[in-house]
């Protein structure tokens, strides 16, 4: 959850999906996978979704919340520190999550361009994954190991 200046987030104190009930929201249009998951969410919970504004960039969205406008939700990695993490007030969201996937289109993979892509993807991931700059990223093999740890 990503606010203005007086919104008092902080990325070590998580905020329960109840925070967004009836909050202004500045998120992506229709069709956006973040959306769709903070609106079934809110749904699911019986709470309120307010898009005060809808915009078709995530920069936009980060700015607008920067300025006070509303909020927005975002992934973690939006907010690394490369990116706006010093700038951003933010928190992450309790029980929400995002898995990303890289896929590659079989038919493709003999392409030195599809290579050179899944090589560069996979070491800028790895990099970002080092140097600790993802909030809350895990490698899928560890993410697997914990939930079989728990008995999930």
């Amino acid at each position: 959850l990503v606010g203005g200046e007086g919104s008092e987030l902080k990325p070590e104190d998580p905020v329960p999906v109840s925070r967004l009930d009836g909050l202004k929201l500045v998120l992506p249009g229709r069709p956006n996978v973040l959306r769709a998951q903070v609106e079934h969410t809110l749904e699911r919970k019986g709470m309120s979704f307010h898009s005060l504004v809808e915009t078709d960039t995530l920069t936009l969205c980060m700015d607008l919340a920067r300025r006070g406008v509303g909020y927005t939700v975002v992934p973690a990695c939006a907010v690394h520190y490369r990116g706006f993490g010093h700038t951003v007030v933010w928190a992450p969201i309790r029980g929400m999550f995002m898995t990303w996937a890289l896929c590659e289109n079989q038919a493709r993979s003999h392409s030195p361009a599809v290579r050179e892509g899944r090589r560069l993807a996979f070491d800028t991931v790895a990099e970002a994954i080092s140097l600790r700059e993802w909030f809350g990223v895990e490698p899928a093999g560890t993410a697997v190991s914990k939930l079989l740890a728990k008995g999930g």
